[in-house]
């Protein structure tokens, strides 16, 4: 082997180790503390710290207070927690960071509790058009109400279009209807033979 050989064997040999070298140092070790700092000073000073090159919208970064803690962090550790903590999406271009505000994820959609809905009405004699008081008014199988003193009732249930309804007085027939949730109602019992 001659001398010229060798110089460029040596050479190259200190280029590759030289660029192993910077391929490590490119993994970064981030240690940071931030406690109710703007993201935006937050980057500044990682940027400024460990020589990377961060380009965001420094407006709207300024309006994201951060709450964390990393220490010996990859810069991969740091773009995630950018992430998932602040929606923050990143890409590399031409050896700068490009940071942009991301949308968080949508939550699923629980259907909210049906508002409850307030049936009423007065229960009256069907010859005489008296009000029947203490009549029972039967809903939903096991719940039921009374009538007061003036043939007036009311119960409260879960929204919906319409309700089954069993009114009953001694003496009278049992009347057994679908009624509307819409307003008050008149019933009329008719008096047993």
């Amino acid at each position: 082997m001659n001398l010229g050989a060798g110089l460029r064997y040596i050479l190259l040999l200190m280029f590759l180790i030289g660029f192993s070298q910077l391929a490590e140092a490119q993994e970064y070790k981030i240690t940071y503390l931030s406690q109710g700092e703007s993201l935006n000073v937050v980057l500044e000073n990682i940027g400024k710290k460990y020589n990377i090159n961060f380009a965001f919208d420094p407006d709207a970064f300024s309006g994201i207070i951060t709450e964390f803690s990393i220490t010996d962090a990859t810069l991969n550790d740091l773009l995630e927690l950018l992430k998932t903590n602040y929606y923050i999406n990143h890409k590399l271009i031409d050896g700068t960071w490009i940071l942009i505000i991301g949308q968080p994820p949508k939550k699923a959609v629980i259907d909210p509790e049906p508002e409850p809905v307030i049936i009423s009405g007065y229960v009256k004699d069907g010859i005489t058009g008296e009000e029947l008081i203490y009549c029972n008014v039967a809903y939903k199988n096991d719940k039921g109400t009374m009538t007061n003193e003036l043939g007036f009732f009311s119960f409260e249930v879960t929204n919906s279009d319409s309700i089954n309804i069993k009114i009953s007085h001694l003496g009278y027939r049992m009347l057994d209807t679908i009624i509307s949730t819409a307003d008050k109602t008149v019933f009329y019992l008719d008096p047993a033979e």
